[in-house]
């Protein structure tokens, strides 16, 4: 069984070794230059031995001899968040095991469907491992190396900052892997959906909407004309049943988000709460998408992003 994701990696390291190669040929003609260029072989012979990782486990062929153990915080917004840390460290081990909320199950298993070396722990809740502190050093033996961030960092005093950034200084992995090493294998589904929602629309395009999460709902669809344009909201349909678009909209309504992908990077606009569904979002290709909007982001999150702009709206009660 061939891994697209190690292929995928094995370009960019390729990519970053041929970039050394170059730099050590300029520096090693200059004294002055001396540091660096003993600093880029060190990193020249560590890329080596991930490039021979990666080889071996694009072709399926890696055994447990190297395990990781990873535990962050367990939302489905921190599933994706922290995604790009636990791509980044497969790459270092023969095997990955994620901790996983039990209702998170199936969105995190077919965002790491692709690769049968990253397996799911799968607890309730964080009591189950409570208190990690202890549970760590039982893990620790028997695996090769524990990594965790936010409250599970091990720090004596762990603090989150700039979050989600904070969580990737935690296990010491530059900010922009987070971005970087996002992989995800296109849901078959959702791409055929998409497509038929494209065809029926043309050039008019489409909106989409998250207007509900755990902790909040809002009603900003109601500002646009759903008769010009059709409005796409993946937690309910926005049209009544005898509606010509009525069938399009209902395709949508509670499907795994992962099977929305090609639909978010296709949109003519994105409006959304900050929750889980922007937490993915915010690591597609978005660059055809006209307008993206995060509402009532908290402590300017979508800001320090940098994908979606901000902006608040009235807060109705939580749906229950």
């Amino acid at each position: 069984m061939e891994l697209p994701f190690y292929s995928w990696v094995e370009t960019k390291l390729k990519k970053e070794l041929d970039e050394i190669d170059s730099i050590l040929h300029v520096s090693q003609s200059s004294i002055f230059l001396q540091d660096i260029h003993n600093e880029l072989k060190e990193r020249k012979t560590i890329l080596k031995k991930r490039i021979q990782r990666v080889q071996m486990k694009a072709k399926g062929e890696m055994n447990d001899n190297s395990v990781a153990f990873i535990y962050t915080h367990l939302g489905l917004g921190d599933m994706f968040w922290m995604c790009g840390a636990v791509r980044y460290i497969s790459t270092f081990y023969d095997k990955i095991i994620l901790v996983c909320k039990k209702r998170y199950e199936k969105e995190v298993g077919l965002l790491y469907r692709d690769d049968p070396n990253i397996q799911l722990y799968v607890i309730e809740d964080d009591y189950v491992l409570e208190p990690f502190s202890e549970k760590r050093k039982e893990i620790q033996k028997v695996v090769t190396c524990v990594y965790g961030c936010g409250w599970f960092s091990g720090k004596e005093q762990p603090v989150i900052y700039d979050f989600p950034y904070s969580f990737y200084d935690d296990l010491d992995i530059p900010r922009m892997i987070r971005q970087e090493y996002f992989y995800y294998l296109p849901l078959e589904e959702g791409v055929e959906r998409y497509k038929k929602i494209s065809d029926a629309v043309g050039e008019k395009g489409y909106i989409v909407f998250h207007q509900q999460a755990s902790h909040s709902t809002i009603e900003v669809s109601k500002q646009f004309d759903k008769e010009a344009t059709l409005l796409l909201d993946v937690n309910k349909n926005l049209y009544p049943k005898e509606h010509p678009w009525y069938e399009l909209a209902q395709s949508i309504v509670h499907q795994p988000l992962l099977s929305h992908i090609s639909l978010f990077e296709h949109a003519k606009e994105i409006h959304m709460l900050e929750s889980s569904v922007y937490c993915l979002v915010s690591h597609l290709n978005l660059s055809k998408v006209e307008k993206k909007v995060c509402y009532n982001a908290f402590q300017n999150s979508a800001s320090r992003i940098g994908v979606f702009e901000e902006k608040e709206a009235k807060k109705l009660p939580p749906v229950v």
